[in-house]
């Protein structure tokens, strides 16, 4: 069996930020706000927006209201911090030529899109799956289920180039492990 499809994860891999904490930690200082705080808001309202682009305008008021910023201003801020990995787009573009590559991106919706248009990155990818879109976010087996699901042509074999898990080995890296995708 040979590998048909390659699927790169955004935060971690594509784009070099894949945690709110840094930019969090930066925000709060400027602003002169508690950390905690607005990690704790932050937090909890990046979790909802995620699965349910409902809350994602609801996740940018509130975080602006805790910095007593506007949400232009927040969503500005965020812009400063992220940057594209060009050696992971070169290797992308080598690799779309003979594999099926796909980006699965547990993002939220305003933020996603934006990151994808500014850094034109739609044209790489046969397939973009997203936690706001199923519904469901890594590292959920369902969302890796409907990946396979939708990547038809490569049922029988798929590399997951994600970002290596700091803590231990858990149930989630076993099931990576344990399936031939």
């Amino acid at each position: 069996m040979s590998i048909r499809a390659i699927i790169f994860d955004f935060g971690g891999v594509i784009s070099t930020d894949d945690d709110l904490t840094d930019i969090g930690r930066f925000l709060a200082k400027k602003y002169k706000v508690n950390p905690k705080i607005l990690d704790e808001i932050t937090l909890r309202g990046w979790l909802k927006a995620r699965i349910h682009p409902k809350y994602d305008d609801s996740f940018w008021n509130e975080v602006a209201k805790t910095l007593k910023i506007s949400k232009i201003q927040l969503h500005d801020e965020y812009l400063e911090f992220p940057q594209l990995v060009p050696e992971i787009v070169d290797l992308i573009k080598q690799l779309q030529k003979k594999y099926v590559i796909a980006m699965l991106s547990n993002q939220i919706s305003s933020w996603h899109q934006t990151l994808m248009k500014m850094w034109k990155l739609e044209k790489y990818f046969h397939l973009i799956i997203t936690s706001y879109g199923e519904g469901v976010a890594k590292p959920d087996p369902k969302i890796y289920k409907r990946l396979i699901k939708k990547t038809s042509r490569c049922t029988e074999r798929m590399l997951v180039y994600r970002r290596p898990r700091q803590q231990s080995s858990t149930s989630t890296d076993a099931w990576y492990a344990n399936h031939s995708f």
